[in-house]
């Protein structure tokens, strides 16, 4: 092979560099990346080099492996194309680095990349990821509904893939439609559709998936996420007895699988014959007892008959089912003459707002 350096006289300090400081390039550390400014700093004097040392030359981005007293072309590195940062592909042989040719890239019109053993590309090209949302690569089938909750299945067990609070979107007939994972077994997906969102039974296409918390085009408004029920109505019990808890008009509010913030406001007032009111509400799973105390709020006025005093309480539940919760009032000293709520004045809310936000 000819002297690809000719800068260098081979065997003496003569040329653009000197002897010690080739021998600093290619004997120290075995086996290290070199890296030298341009060709004209090397040579073939095998003196000066290792067998099987690697040195970049910057001028040109080129590999070159000593291998028998001689210098081979390794190939080059990937460098920035039309603004796609590229990158290096190792090979298994020895000292080669492959490029791979991107400029024809355009955003967004390819699904994947497959490379070989030797990191050529054999199969499409990259993804475009700028808009947060990922090709799910299975086919969603419907499966069920319990509005605001729809099921669809996978074909594939997807529990090591998808997790609770991920966003999804999908298309039925032509439209797109959102939704928050909230359950996951096996190949059965459990979403939840908000308040804007339905799946029906209908050919499911274009299936994404992301990790983060605002993909392009998701919708955050915590009330398009948000299950509510209101009361505008003066509700009471006449003659109430002590310690018994009253479910009022019924009221009640059906929360979804999921992790949320449950929360109520009412303004609770209660009548007796004494000087001593108390007043207890609470959000329960039964309509007569407290299965909550952390969603309960007590009230006590030593000082007057008639005592009116908003009631408000939140906490952070998950739910591996559908659960229903009641809006119930109890006295908790002395029989009431009129206990209730007076929402005609101030209105009775209820809400549960998903925490995947």
């Amino acid at each position: 092979m000819a002297n690809l350096f000719p800068d260098i006289v081979p065997g003496t300090t003569s040329g653009s560099v000197s002897a010690s400081a080739l021998n600093n390039l290619g004997r120290s550390d075995e086996g290290a990346i070199k890296v030298v400014s341009g060709s004209n700093v090397l040579n073939t004097e095998s003196g000066y080099f290792k067998e099987g040392s690697l040195v970049l030359t910057k001028n040109t981005g080129k590999f070159w492996l000593y291998s028998s007293g001689s210098w081979v072309d390794s190939g080059s590195v990937i460098s920035t194309i039309s603004g796609i940062a590229g990158s290096a592909v190792m090979s298994t042989t020895g000292g080669s680095v492959v490029k791979h040719n991107v400029s024809g890239i355009v955003s967004g019109s390819y699904n994947q990349i497959q490379f070989d053993d030797f990191g050529h590309g054999i199969s499409g090209s990259v993804i475009d990821y700028s808009t947060g949302w990922y090709p799910a690569g299975e086919t969603w089938t419907y499966d069920s509904a319990d509005d605001p909750s729809f099921v669809f299945t996978t074909g594939v067990d997807v529990s090591g893939k998808y997790s609770a609070g991920m966003k999804i979107k999908c298309t039925q007939s032509g439209s797109i439609v959102y939704g928050i994972i909230t359950q996951v077994s096996g190949s059965v997906v459990t979403m939840y559709g908000g308040t804007d969102y339905n799946l029906t039974d209908a050919a499911i296409t274009l299936p994404y998936y992301s990790l983060y918390k605002s993909p392009l085009g998701f919708p955050l408004n915590p009330v398009s996420w948000t299950v509510e029920v209101t009361d505008n109505q003066s509700r009471n019990q006449v003659s109430a007895a002590n310690g018994t808890y009253y479910n009022l008009g019924s009221i009640s509010i059906s929360v979804p699988i999921g992790c949320w913030n449950l929360e109520y406001a009412a303004s609770a007032a209660n009548d007796n014959a004494t000087n001593t009111t108390t007043c207890v509400t609470a959000l329960s799973t039964g309509s007569a007892t407290v299965s909550d105390v952390d969603l309960s709020f007590y009230t006590q006025d030593n000082s007057r008959q008639m005592s009116e005093t908003l009631h408000r309480r939140n906490k952070y539940i998950t739910l591996a089912s559908k659960t229903t919760y009641y809006m119930i009032i109890a006295t908790l000293s002395n029989a009431s003459t009129w206990l209730g709520y007076q929402s005609d004045l101030g209105k009775l809310i209820i809400r549960a707002t998903c925490a995947y936000l």
